[in-house]
């Protein structure tokens, strides 16, 4: 929403970021309140890599979670390796640019023993969040005249302040692995709200929200035999969340100073049996409790137990593998009604404790088909059913809430053609041609009643989303070699390359035929959009370049043009190198045109803004 420290989150293919996990190192990140995983929580510094599922993994060892989910995206912890023979590693890293952005980072990692190591991290964040926009807008008097204004002003209220502190053990046993992972977020931030213009100023929003995010969790997995495995994860996470204004900054405000707590306990169970060569058998269960408390008046405290059952089966041949199953979950809410506490007495009305359930079934099945070894070529496919359980704001949320919710039902259809070759040495080709289909029922909607507070919550929502997109690149890589010594070593060479994509994503309002928001595109989903991304490497110096474009858009299902969003686009660039042993500079520049761009209506985006590294690793 144009704030530098703003939610950070992930929609794939317009089934909405509810429906799509996100995991780290297998375990899902929650949010039982409202469902949103802040990806800006995270620091890429410590990943080793991050990978985006559609549909179905082709793995056997997955919690019934990660069976459930319509998307995944997993982060992947950096383990350490201390092939080199060294007992410690450690890493510092210092970074600044636009916004007032200053961000110091520390990694040590340490060998505790043969089979043990540890690494731990420290990085902090500040940004002012303040940058230059234009606002010009264009209003037509009762006398047919043109008025408006045209001015340049200063984006407020988006400063940024946190600090992430993670430490992770990692280690082997016989046949088998364990890691054990602590973290901690803590942040304060400013919501900056919507450019727009009153008679005397500009609207300023003071919506100030802090952040504190602890969570442990570990696992163990183990191959027990030649053909049984199984992997155990626990975890427990404790989520406070204030979020607050003053009213005597932004006299349109109504006065909020609320605080939520979260509570999460999770335990998973994974296991795998090989039957034959060629046959698998995969069993997954996961229990999930959850727990909201708040300070507002007549809050209903919300409880909830989830059960994920999840059965698969893999079929895994020369030129064909199969995986298909189910997962089942059951979902039981506890909350208080309003009146249970000391306002029944005085009214005369009981309270109490209210419980809801609800149960689903998410059957899937996906294929992979390599016709020849030879050609590169192999046809995949998946079909898929997910749900979208309720979050405890749209059930329970004081004004908002409607306990008679059903979960979002979204069926996913999916067919790709891939195809990798080499035609040279040091060449290597790939593209990819993919189309699809998804059907949404019972999407959950909240509009507004009388003011911006009160909102209703309901189902209507009925989407199709009919999508192709298409990926082509191509990668070039040469050897340098030297002879020192009498002995030859391979220096790193020349390499580049490019990567392609364009998206088509026709996404239908189905809700309701013959009005004016049926067949329309779904609001800020543009039905053209694609991506360049380019690389030159040669002996520690790279640069990379990167072009997005999304096109026309909507803010609204009725597609008018009123409601039409202009397309936008950015170009990227960056530079790094090696300057001596151990020693890497930075320099990144994004939005290099100065164009100035809006996701949402009436939320401009930064333009041109830089960001410069060194960082130390010994």
């Amino acid at each position: 929403y144009g704030g530098v420290g703003g939610l950070k989150t992930v929609n794939v293919r317009s089934l909405g970021s509810e429906h799509t996990g996100v995991f780290m190192d297998g375990i899902q990140i929650g949010n039982a309140q409202n469902a949103q995983a802040d990806l800006g929580r995270f620091s890429t510094e410590d990943l080793a890599a991050i990978r985006l599922y559609g549909g179905q993994q082709d793995k056997p060892l997955q919690s019934a979670r990660e069976y459930a989910s319509g998307a995944a995206v997993q982060l992947c912890s950096a383990i350490p390796d201390f092939s080199d023979g060294k007992k410690f590693h450690g890493r510092v890293r210092l970074k600044g640019g636009s916004f007032g952005t200053i961000s110091p980072y520390l990694r040590w990692e340490q060998k505790l023993g043969r089979n043990v190591s540890m690494a731990a991290s420290v990085e902090y964040l500040r940004a002012s969040g303040r940058y230059r926009f234009r606002c010009r807008k264009e209003y037509v008097t009762e006398d047919g005249s043109i008025t408006g204004y045209d001015t340049t002003m200063t984006r407020s209220n988006s400063d940024i302040q946190a600090l992430r502190a993670e430490a992770g053990l990692f280690g082997k046993v016989r046949e088998g692995e364990w890691s054990v992972k602590a973290y901690y977020y803590g942040s304060g931030r400013g919501l900056p709200g919507a450019v727009v213009r009153w008679p005397e100023r500009l609207s300023m929003t003071s919506d100030r929200q802090e952040d504190r995010n602890i969570f442990i969790q570990g696992s163990v997995s183990r191959q027990a035999g030649s053909r049984y495995s199984f992997r155990l994860a626990a975890k427990y996470a404790n989520d406070r969340l204030h979020y607050h204004n003053d009213p005597a900054t932004d006299i349109s405000a109504m006065p909020v100073n609320d605080s939520y707590l979260q509570h999460e306990a999770y335990l998973s169970l994974a296991q795998a049996v090989q039957l034959f060569p060629w046959w698998r058998l995969s069993i997954a269960t996961d229990v999930l409790f959850n727990a909201l408390d708040s300070d507002k008046r007549n809050f209903v405290r919300p409880r909830r137990a989830t059960f994920w059952g999840a059965a698969y089966t893999a079929f895994c041949f020369k030129r064909i593998n199969i995986q298909a199953g189910a997962t089942y979950c059951l979902a039981a809410d506890f909350f208080l009604n309003p009146l249970s506490s000391g306002d029944a007495g005085n009214s005369g009305q009981t309270g109490g404790v209210g419980k809801d359930t609800r149960d689903m079934v998410s059957p899937s099945i996906s294929f992979r088909y390599v016709p020849s070894d030879r050609i590169g070529l192999a046809i995949c496919g998946f079909m898929k059913r997910s749900y979208r359980l309720p979050t405890f704001n749209d059930l329970y949320y004081v004004n908002t809430g409607n306990v008679m919710l059903d979960p979002e039902d979204a069926m996913q259809y999916d067919l790709r053609i891939d195809y990798g070759v080499s035609p040279a040495a040091g060449w290597s080709l790939s593209a990819k041609a993919e189309g699809y289909f998804n059907n949404v029922r019972d999407k959950i909607i909240a509009v507004p009643t009388s003011n911006q507070f009160r909102w209703t919550m309901y189902n209507i929502g009925h989407a199709h989303v009919i999508g192709a997109e298409g990926i082509f690149g191509w990668t070039y890589r040469a050897n340098a070699w030297q002879v020192k010594s009498g002995r030859t070593d391979i220096r790193e060479g020349f390499s580049a390359g490019m990567t392609a994509g364009y998206t088509f994503q026709r996404a239908m309002d189905m809700s309701r035929p013959g009005s004016s928001t049926y067949r329309g595109q779904i609001p800020y989903i543009p039905v053209h959009s694609g991506t360049v991304s380019a690389f030159v490497s040669w002996r520690g110096w790279r640069a990379d370049y990167s072009f997005i474009y999304t096109g026309v858009r909507y803010s609204s299902s009725a597609n008018l043009k009123s409601t039409r969003m202009q397309p936008w686009s950015t170009h990227d660039i960056s530079l790094s190198g090696t300057l001596r042993k151990g020693l890497v500079v930075r320099l990144s520049v994004n939005n290099i045109l100065n164009r100035q761009y809006e996701v949402v209506p009436n939320y401009p985006m930064p333009r041109c803004n830089f960001m410069v590294s060194a960082e130390y690793g010994f």
